[in-house]
């Protein structure tokens, strides 16, 4: 067992000197310092893009609440006339719509914090009705998804939630969702309070999400959902992800020890066994051998 042990070092060094490639000066040391410039710049990278996951996986959130609202909405609407899809339904192509969360950072426009609401006459009766069976459900679900969920009639009259009484029809995400169509913004928090001394790294943390989707009865649009919730911290979900992070950070120092081993055999050592040779030469003994395999090409000219 110990004279394998003492074997297998060698016959490492051995495959690493017959397949060492021939590099010059010059790209080992663009290598180091291309990767020290790059380094920063891929952290700056990957916070943005993993800060624009966040934000697109609470507008997704949003979107999965708002469309189980919606359909248990249409399904207490007065005169609501459900059907059930039948199995070829199901199967034909384009059946099944997915949504993607539009939502970027980087080019998403940032509008102004939600206005108050404008004064609105009496609200429909049957979104009055279906309200107050519909109020314990969407408060439990606030409850649970800490967001702020509203429902609002066909004629964008709130009817349950924030600004009761009052009209959002004027604000762009709720004209969409009467228009037939779910619409989504994001707008700034004024109710925001920095807690953390980094928070100013985030470009989120100021932000919240508002989804609007339509009510829709028997073919016509007959109220609105709308819900809002600021994206999930970038440092929280930092902390939530720590392993996978934490995996990265142990890649990044690998190359970081393999820059550092390939500066090492490429040049320190070459030149500090030049110079021991050559002292021994100068003073009359020992001899100058090979170059080394894993030195660097202007380096091995030297021997």
């Amino acid at each position: 067992m110990s004279l394998h042990a003492t074997r297998e070092p060698g016959r490492f060094r051995l495959f690493v000197r017959r397949h060492w490639p021939a590099l010059r000066l010059r790209t080992i040391l663009l290598s180091v310092l291309l990767f020290a410039a790059l380094l920063p710049g891929f952290a700056g990278i990957f916070l943005r893009v993993y800060e624009n996951t966040l934000v697109r996986q609470t507008e997704a959130e949003l979107m999965a609440q708002t469309s189980a609202l919606t359909a248990t909405a249409e399904a207490l609407w007065p005169g609501a006339v459900l059907t059930v899809p039948t199995e070829a339904q199901r199967r034909t192509p384009g059946w099944y719509q997915p949504e993607a969360a539009t939502i970027d950072l980087g080019s998403t426009p940032v509008l102004s914090a939600r206005p108050p609401t404008e004064p609105a006459g009496a609200p429909d009766p049957d979104a009055v009705a279906v309200s107050a069976r519909l109020d314990a459900i969407m408060q439990e679900t606030s409850r649970t998804t800490l967001a702020s969920i509203i429902l609002l009639d066909r004629n964008g009259v709130v009817v349950s939630g924030f600004g009761l009484g009052g009209s959002w029809k004027a604000i762009p995400e709720v004209r969409a969702a009467l228009a037939g169509r779910p619409g989504t913004v994001l707008r700034r928090n004024d109710s925001y309070h920095p807690r953390y001394s980094l928070e100013w790294l985030s470009r989120a943390s100021g932000l919240r999400i508002h989804h609007a989707r339509p009510v829709v009865v028997n073919g016509r649009v007959e109220g609105v959902v709308l819900v809002s919730r600021s994206p999930r911290a970038l440092f929280r979900g930092i902390y939530q992800d720590r392993i996978k992070i934490a995996l990265g950070i142990v890649g990044v120092l690998g190359f970081i020890a393999f820059l550092a081993v390939l500066v090492s055999r490429g040049i320190a050592k070459p030149i500090e066994r030049l110079s021991r040779v050559t002292r021994e030469v100068a003073a009359g003994g020992g001899e100058v051998p090979p170059p080394p395999s894993t030195a660097a090409i202007e380096i091995r000219t030297l021997y």
